[in-house]
């Protein structure tokens, strides 16, 4: 713009010019000519007079038109030079300054320069960097009195703010139908959502539009998906942003970038009459507590006295809605969470089973599916899953079936494309290719297809028009892997056989004392490592579980301490896979004891035992704590080993089937479970049936 406006005004004086000496020219012909015409048709005079002559009039008048042209041309031009650095910003001006201080320099006809101001130093040279080795910025100040490093420092030091600004006719919107697994978070929304495109029935009520909505739940549970879902039902501009993004070393920053993130949403509310929407990200990262002491922050204090301020500054129906999102609530100020700045509070938690099949649909209605997949099925395998753990489920399924294709497509191109070689090289090599079922070409077609044609045939669109539909058993390894991560075959190869039967028995240790105890439904048993696993039992609950009885919490401890019990009893060894198990239990034991009041100690709440967090606990009390804790997972212990040498046949029967296949399937091990149970019981009732005949035979041949 400042370069088209040079030009004009270069173009403006030239014709100026041109148009003066024109302008002269015209005039000094005219007069000339009317002179001259005024001779000829005068009289003859009879003495002559002393008169000026025509040519020095002419010359005169026409002097005088040019000058005065020019001097219009150049007041215009004046006043538009003036009018120009009124309206450029004082970094140009002071670049034209330096431009005329330095003889005309004019660095930005130099494209070495890149648009950039040189400073002495880096006119003398090449390197065009500041004292501290640091290129310098196009939007820096440039101020003869300071230095380099003053200017890199005003580079972040800036007040603009902060956040992305998303319209309401973004391509990628999110509406409320690409949401799913949050039912009560989603209503509350909508009628948000209804507030702010028709607020005239809530005015007649006067109800007032919340000022703040506060999102808090776990991480991945989709709060930020909900924010810009209610962004695009409500039809709103939204600026996204996160707490971070005010948090500076230099002091007033935060608050200039709050000020400023306030008042470009309300120069897009009368701009657009629409409303807007506010989103901060982990708003605990500058909303957190206030405090006197060693850890207080007071650029971060005013950052969040300017928030509070800003939200607490709100006409009635401006339009403007503030919703940030947090997973860590306790950690925000009283005075931000207090009604009247967030005054709805609403809790994100992970989805429930149906909440789960929901999350399934949404990401996988893009996706080929097959006609046997079972979202309930999935919602049941995935309990604890989050909303972002699901997608990657799906996303991970879809991986799987695109390289099973791509190595489908890949044989099947190399089959057609040795088929049509054989072709070309003639009927000899066509009598030599086992012949597949009752068709096959004549003798002389293979001659008529070259050998040329062969990427025209394999990159036809029918040659790629097959699509590898997903399955159920696609979507359970996409789960094993969002879960443990990826299968280690390498790591599995190079196990000795002596490891491989130790995870072996480890793993059925779990599996049948959870089998015994009625626990939760296995979906699979493994000993292919995954992760920093060398192998686990994969487990389901039948339905959403929100308590649990000691004696739930029991059964899981067992379960968790049977897999060193049963290494112990079969191979007479202690090896380093349990430290994983061990941990939670002992922390299972904790929280009954210290949380639950699961134990002989009744009512006692010291959440935290045993870390840097926790509440000081006398000496006595603790020694109690720790003892009521090694009781539970001693007689957890004992429990699992009780059961295990029950079973003992059945687990070695059981070891031999999942060595050798690596992976057993649920159902699978429920069946063989029973099956061996079944007939270990027939074994031993025969050989107790066999003893009592024994006996009674022994008994008649006595008397």
């Amino acid at each position: 713009m400042k370069t088209l406006t040079k030009r004009l005004l270069a173009v403006c004086r030239t014709l100026g010019c041109a148009l003066g000496l024109a302008v002269s020219t015209i005039s000094g012909l005219a007069l000339t000519s009317t002179v001259a015409l005024a001779q000829s048709s005068a009289p003859p005079a009879a003495t002559p007079t002393l008169t000026p002559t025509a040519s020095g009039d002419t010359s005169f008048t026409g002097l005088a038109v040019t000058i005065g042209i020019i001097l219009v041309l150049f007041y215009l031009w004046r006043r538009l030079r003036r009018q120009q650095a009124q309206y450029q910003p004082p970094s140009a001006r002071r670049r034209d300054n330096y431009d005329a201080y330095n003889g005309g320099y004019d660095y930005r006809g130099d494209p070495s320069m890149g648009g950039y101001f040189p400073s002495h130093q880096e006119r003398r040279g090449p390197g065009r960097r500041n004292n501290n080795n640091r290129p310098i910025g196009s939007d820096e100040p440039l101020d003869f009195n300071q230095d380099n490093t003053g200017r890199n420092m005003s580079q972040n030091n800036d007040t603009k703010s902060p956040a992305q600004l998303i319209l309401p006719n973004d391509p990628n919107k999110k509406t409320f139908a690409d949401v799913a697994g949050q039912p009560e978070a989603i209503d509350r929304l909508r009628e948000v959502c209804l507030w702010l495109k028709e607020p005239e029935v809530y005015n007649l009520h006067d109800a007032k539009l919340p000022r703040g909505i506060l999102l808090s739940g776990p991480p991945g549970t989709g709060k930020t998906l909900l924010a810009r879902a209610l962004a695009g039902e409500a039809d709103a501009s939204m600026y996204i942003t996160t707490g971070s993004a005010f948090v500076e070393v230099y002091v007033g920053v935060g608050a200039g970038r709050v000020r400023a993130l306030f008042e470009a949403a309300k120069q897009q509310r009368k701009r657009t009459n629409k409303p807007v929407i506010i989103f901060i990200d982990e708003i605990d990262a500058v909303g957190g507590k206030r405090s006197n002491g060693p850890s207080s922050n007071s650029e971060r204090e005013q950052t969040l006295n300017q928030l509070l301020t800003e939200m607490d500054g709100f006409q009635k129906n401006e339009g403007i809605l503030v919703i940030a999102a947090t997973n860590r609530t306790d950690m925000l100020d009283p005075a931000l969470k207090r009604k009247g700045r967030f005054d709805m509070d609403v809790p994100i938690d992970l989805p429930d089973t149906e909440g789960r099949a929901a999350i399934f649909r949404v990401h996988s209605r893009k996706k080929p599916l097959s006609e046997g997949l079972d979202f309930n099925l999935l919602a049941h395998r995935t309990f604890g899953f989050s909303g972002a753990d699901i997608e990657a489920a799906c996303n991970e399924a879809a991986v799987i079936a695109s390289r099973l294709q791509i190595a489908e497509e890949k044989k099947r191109k190399q089959e057609l494309a040795a088929k049509l070689e054989a072709q070309a090289r003639g009927p000899m090599s066509l009598a030599a290719q086992p012949k597949e079922g009752t068709s096959g070409a004549a003798p002389n077609q293979a001659s008529t297809t070259p050998a040329s044609n062969l990427p025209v045939l394999l990159s036809s669109p029918a040659a790629n028009n097959r699509v590898t539909l997903i399955t159920n058993e696609m979507f359970d390894e996409a789960i094993s892997i969002v879960e443990a991560g990826d299968a280690r075959r390498s790591r599995l190869k190079a196990m000795k056989d002596f490891d491989k039967r130790q995870t072996a028995y480890h793993e059925l240790g779990h599996a049948v004392v959870n089998l015994v105890q009625d626990g939760d439904t296995i979906t699979k048993i493994t000993i292919m490592p995954r992760g920093r696993a060398l192998g686990y039992v994969q487990t389901h609950s039948d339905g959403d579980r929100f308590s649990y009885t000691d004696e739930d919490m029991r059964k899981r401890i067992t379960m968790t301490l049977a897999g060193r019990a049963a290494q112990e009893i079969f191979t007479g060894t202690r090896d380093t896979g349990a430290s994983n198990d061990f941990m939670q239990a002992n922390s299972m034991a904790v929280r009954m004891v210290t949380e639950f009041g699961m134990s002989s100690l009744g009512a006692i709440y010291a959440p935290g035992y045993g870390t840097a967090q926790a509440a000081p606990v006398g000496t006595e009390l603790a020694n109690l704590i720790d003892r009521e804790v090694r009781q539970i997972v001693a007689d957890c212990d004992a429990k699992a080993r009780e059961i295990i040498k029950a079973q003992k046949q059945v687990i070695e029967e059981l070891s031999v089937v999942l060595l050798d296949k690596e992976t057993i399937l649920g159902p699978e091990l429920l069946a063989r479970f029973k099956e061996a149970q079944v007939l270990h019981r027939q074994e031993a009732k025969g050989e107790k049936e066999g003893a009592v005949a024994n006996g009674s035979n022994t008994a008649q041949s006595g008397s």
